[in-house]
């Protein structure tokens, strides 16, 4: 290949940076284009099942990688299928992700402390910014509350499919105020369990949510009592700028006595949601910038009023508001 300009090398990779078979090929045929995409195609990598040769292999790759998945199958007392070979490869490749900032962990994982992979596990928690669990177990809360230690500069959680175990073994032995740069938290609806939810969540959880800017949370009702409502979340978030609330009943089911939050009149419509759809006008416009809307539920007694203005929307509801879905 000719030499061309450093820069033209640049805009070449730029073009194909979402194009990892051409990325791989270009690194292949190009002393000059392989650092440069090296740089792209080991940012994110999937560890899956993994064994000490691949953390041989990679470990001049390592100072790379910023997001990282860890798909792993294991059931518990080392039944079913064998991950021996993967547990003993994580706690020697992880500490070598230095650059390391984003995590998944999926698939069936255990970070209980009976298994070697915490020990790998751990040495990487402290410099993540986001972190995503689906499918993970712990043996109690302690060892939740453990975890979450761990990362003091979290800014971004997720949480789909946790399992909390009932060994009760030091449950009560935690501290609250984790995660203090936490701001934004997204809870799925894939294993809802009101032990571990209220641990980490509740009035008196132990996750830090008062710089909390962005909340995707299921919503709760009346006789969901065993839950941690909004609302919790909520009144321990007060920089809260937006939320979205998942139906985990089904999106086809109408949601009635939804539990009451506060005055949330600070928060922000979604740009691909209108009131429109939710609500209809009614009389009384407060100004000319101004429109309330009335719920359109057989029942009329409640009422919000809709902003709009400038580059966002914005929404008050009453402590009693129902809604349907």
């Amino acid at each position: 290949m000719a030499t061309l300009y450093s820069e033209l090398y640049d805009l070449i990779i730029d073009y194909l940076v979402d194009d990892t078979p051409a990325l791989t090929a270009c690194s292949l045929v190009s002393r000059v284009l392989l650092p440069r995409c090296q740089h792209h195609l080991f940012r994110h990598i999937t560890f899956y099942p993994g064994d000490n040769r691949c953390a041989r292999i990679f470990a001049d790759k390592a100072l790379l990688v910023e997001e990282l998945t860890i798909y792993e199958r294991r059931l518990p007392g080392d039944k079913g299928m064998r991950t021996d070979v993967g547990t003993e490869a994580l706690p020697r490749m992880l500490p070598l992700l230095v650059s390391l900032r984003r995590a998944k962990f999926s698939g069936q994982m255990y970070l209980d402390a009976m298994h070697r992979v915490w020990t790998g596990v751990q040495g990487v928690l402290a410099q993540l910014k986001s972190i995503t669990l689906d499918g993970v177990f712990f043996s109690n809360l302690a060892e939740v509350a453990s975890f979450f230690g761990c990362m003091p500069h979290l800014k971004r959680l997720a949480m789909n499919v946790v399992t909390v175990g009932g060994d009760n073994n030091g449950d009560e032995v935690y501290q609250g105020g984790l995660c203090k740069e936490l701001e934004t938290l997204k809870v799925g609806t894939g294993n809802l369990r009101p032990r571990w939810m209220r641990f980490l969540f509740g009035r008196d959880g132990v996750i830090w949510l008062e710089n909390l800017r962005d909340l995707v949370f299921p919503v709760t009702s009346e006789v969901d009592s065993w839950m941690p409502g909004v609302h919790e979340l909520v009144y321990r978030a007060p920089r809260l700028e937006s939320a979205m609330l998942l139906d985990w009943r089904g999106s086809h089911q109408n949601l009635d006595h939804i539990t009451p939050v506060p005055d949330i009149g600070h928060l922000r419509w979604p740009d691909d949601v209108h009131p429109s759809r939710i609500y209809r006008p009614i009389r009384g416009a407060e100004g000319p910038d101004t429109q309330e809307y009335q719920g359109e539920t057989k029942d009329a007694g409640y009422a919000s009023s809709f902003r709009e203005g400038g580059d966002h929307r914005e929404c008050r509801l009453s402590s009693g508001w129902r809604a349907c879905g």
